[in-house]
């Protein structure tokens, strides 16, 4: 079976991405804890409807919190931008630097969110889903959500078109675009984590091509 041959690049990016990819899922897990923690003594439901007595009861615990589901959303996509630009040169260009584009707007649409989440938080209306702040931040999570599982699909496609591990390309591929596809469709039923299920395996493969000494991973 044919190998990809890829750019010469320092290991430790290399081994980097991989990593950061499989930590994905542990980043996630700290999202629901630092949730309980935060707002369970304020008695906060859906975050649309935090009024602002129980806003000002949390203190910093509601930037902790959005912090922490960006860090989550950071982790996986500087992952794959990692190892998506070391297949740049590969048999499977150009779907490497179209993953790395996507998932570089998933980071940006993150961080717009997570600014506007934290601004709201001095919110004046009765409740935080009266917002405009807030309701713009939905919409850039979304964006942040769909581009990375768009960025997960065109990685795994690189996976597949670079000649190696074409079962983890076909599959991660075909769940990242279902997960896409979806979160266009539906966003507000899809739990976040979705994406460290298809992050964790792209990474795992990554990491044993490394060990193996096949090219740059995959």
């Amino acid at each position: 079976m044919p190998t990809v041959a890829v750019t010469t690049v320092p290991s430790l990016a290399s081994r980097a991405g991989g990593w950061l990819l499989a930590l994905s899922l542990p980043a996630y897990v700290l999202v629901p804890i630092t949730g309980v923690v935060a707002f369970s003594r304020a008695g906060v439901g859906a975050f649309a409807d935090i009024t602002k007595d129980q806003m000002a009861s949390l203190g910093g615990g509601w930037t902790v919190a959005v912090l922490t589901v960006y860090l989550a959303l950071l982790v996986g996509n500087a992952g794959l931008i990692l190892v998506a630009l070391q297949l740049r040169r590969s048999a499977a260009a150009p779907w490497p630097l179209l993953a790395a584009a996507t998932a570089v707007v998933a980071v940006a649409a993150g961080a717009v969110d997570a600014a506007l989440r934290i601004v709201a938080e001095g919110f004046s209306e009765a409740t935080l889903g009266e917002n405009a702040l807030f309701l713009a931040a939905e919409i850039a999570s979304n964006v942040a959500f769909s581009a990375s599982a768009l960025a997960i699909a065109l990685l795994a496609l690189a996976y597949f078109a670079g000649g190696a591990h074409r079962a983890t390309g076909i599959v991660v591929g075909s769940l990242g675009a279902v997960l896409f596809l979806i979160s266009l469709l539906a966003y507000a039923f899809v739990p976040p984590f979705a994406l460290a299920l298809l992050w964790v395996p792209l990474g795992i493969v990554w990491l044993v091509g490394l060990r193996r000494g096949a090219g740059a991973g995959i």
